[in-house]
């Protein structure tokens, strides 16, 4: 049988002329492998839970683990006024979550670029953890740790409304917990820039700042210091195109004046803006923005805010809420109110029923204690 000759000439190459075995062996591959071979694939990192971190690395790899004896996936993280959250879960509750409080020292400020390595020890100044796990629909349970664990914590750029990081923590809990991994959190609440901060996110604090930045502006060259902050509502959306409204009442000292209590009004669009100022008694659904639809239930809140108001006679208010509810020709509206400053003080209730005349409201009556209303008919029903 003839061989080709590309066979015969490996055959010859191997066993020689004679069949005898060449005289010396190749020599040895080098350690890193030839130019053509492909690159050697690094030792997967051995995670769990560790006595120490000195000298690890956090994996590349998403961030699992485990939280109070159950294993942990990493689903979504937010950032948010210096915690950052890492949830698995989609509920209001999460299944699992670890928080970590990271004390920032500027207020709005986002760490990007930051690292921690925390050796476990006594000390108290150091973040603060929470771990949480719930099962089924029950309430999560939640353990709280200010020292003795061990975490490497590095957070990288951060861009588009997010910052990516890694993280291995381990635990002191008796089921020793821990997570290892990469992660990226949206960050959320008041961001503060190098330009200023961020108008777009849905913030009490960035409403707060909104407001200083008003009163600061309308009164150049003296100080303003903001003393306490109270009945405060901000819209929240993800929808970057949805108009939202907010209100903050902030009492500020401007310059050596006594300090004075007024409600700041803001609406946004893109952007939040403050929109209108009000003093502290007067109730904002008296005095809309825009005017409320004739026979609409705003118009008879408005109307019933503005009865309390004038009977008031220039005293704050504090707590202010305005409820109506009802049907198409009849409203009965709840105000509620103090006029303490203290939060424990006594708050009032007044109920105001209101028909249709027409296309407009007409106060029928305010309720007197203990009548209740006929949801039906509209009729009041008398005390018992």
């Amino acid at each position: 049988m003839r061989l080709p000759i590309a066979l015969m000439a490996a055959v010859l190459v191997l066993g020689g002329c004679d069949g005898k075995k060449p005289a010396q062996d190749p020599p040895p591959a080098p350690a890193g492998g030839g130019a053509g071979d492909p690159p050697a694939v690094p030792k997967p990192v051995d995670t769990g839970w560790k006595a120490s971190l000195e000298g690890l690395t956090p994996p590349a790899s998403p961030a699992r683990g485990m939280i109070r004896g159950s294993a942990f996936a990493f689903e979504s993280g937010t950032l948010e006024d210096g915690r950052l959250q890492l949830r698995q879960g989609k509920d209001f509750f999460a299944d699992r979550e670890l928080s970590i409080f990271l004390f920032l020292k500027n207020e709005g400020e986002v760490p990007a670029g930051r690292s921690w390595s925390i050796k476990s020890s006594k000390e108290y100044n150091q973040p603060h953890v929470h771990i949480a796990s719930r099962q089924g629909d029950e309430l999560p349970d939640t353990d709280m740790f200010m020292n003795e664990y061990s975490m490497l914590l590095t957070l990288g750029e951060f861009r588009d409304g997010t910052i990516s990081g890694s993280i291995w923590i381990c635990l002191p809990d008796e089921k020793k917990s821990w997570v290892a991994g990469a992660f990226t959190a949206r960050v959320k609440g008041f961001i503060m820039g190098p330009d200023g901060p961020d108008r777009t996110q849905d913030s009490l604090k960035l409403l707060q700042w909104l407001a200083k930045e008003h009163v600061e502006k309308a009164n150049p060259g003296q100080t303003v210091k903001q003393e306490e902050s109270r009945d405060s509502m901000c819209g929240v959306s993800d929808d970057p195109k949805a108009e939202l409204d907010g209100i903050v009442m902030v009492k500020f000292r401007i310059g050596s004046a006594a300090p004075a209590w007024n409600r700041f009004r803001f609406h946004r669009k893109g952007e939040w803006r403050v929109v209108g100022v009000l003093p502290p008694h007067q109730f904002p659904e008296a005095h809309p923005i825009q005017p409320h639809a004739p026979g609409s239930q705003e118009e008879a809140e408005g109307l019933a805010a503005a009865a309390v108001e004038a009977e008031l006679a220039g005293a704050p208010v504090f707590g202010a809420m305005v409820q109506g509810q009802g049907r198409d020709t009849w409203c009965l509206v709840r105000v509620q109110y103090s006029t303490s400053e203290d939060s424990s003080g006594d708050a009032s209730e007044r109920r105001f029923l209101y028909r249709k005349n027409g296309a407009a409201w007409a106060l029928d009556r305010e309720l007197r204690e203990g009548e209740e209303i006929d949801y039906r008919s509209g009729a009041i029903k008398p005390a018992k």
